[in-house]
């Protein structure tokens, strides 16, 4: 933030503005447990420009979402902790992009999914708790149907939508 503001007024201006959402959301969502997949996607397209704005060309997501989804739920923040273990696991570069994509599938799922570009494991150490949050709250949903996908080059994690 403070080279931007040096750098590019406007850019940290509007990097402020986003900051300020996300912050918001993560105050008034974190303890209440359920949002809508609208207010997740809101939150998680701020979240992604701060990433736009931190990593410039090596960050990119898609969203694509049935707005027929729109107000049914997910547990708060389980998008925000998908986009960030892609983010945290992954070599990021301009010339090959971490991209996430967010989806909606029949019958009510979502997906995400990123490419891979592993970190070394010396770089970076993955506690899998991200991952074992997600699966206890829907397991505590009584959902047990979160998966995890590694192919040689993708990684996808589904969640079910709650009406």
């Amino acid at each position: 933030m403070s080279s931007l503001i040096t750098e590019d007024k406007n850019q940290a201006e509007k990097f402020l503005d986003e900051l300020s959402k996300v912050y918001r959301y993560l105050l008034r969502n974190n303890e209440s447990g359920m949002s809508t997949v609208e207010e997740e996607s809101k939150f998680i397209r701020s979240y992604a420009k701060l990433l736009q704005t931190r990593f410039a060309d090596g960050f990119k997501m898609d969203i694509d979402i049935d707005p027929a989804i729109k107000d049914k739920e997910i547990p708060s923040l389980s998008l925000q902790l998908l986009v960030e273990n892609a983010v945290k696991h992954n070599i990021i570069s301009k010339q090959q992009p971490v991209h996430v994509v967010i989806a909606s599938t029949p019958p009510g799922y979502l997906t995400v999914t990123n490419n891979l570009r592993k970190k070394t494991k010396s770089s970076v150490e993955s506690t899998g708790i991200g991952l074992a949050n997600i699966r206890e709250k829907y397991r505590l949903l009584n959902r047990l149907d979160v998966t995890v996908e590694e192919t040689a080059d993708q990684f996808i994690v589904t969640i079910p939508v709650l009406s």
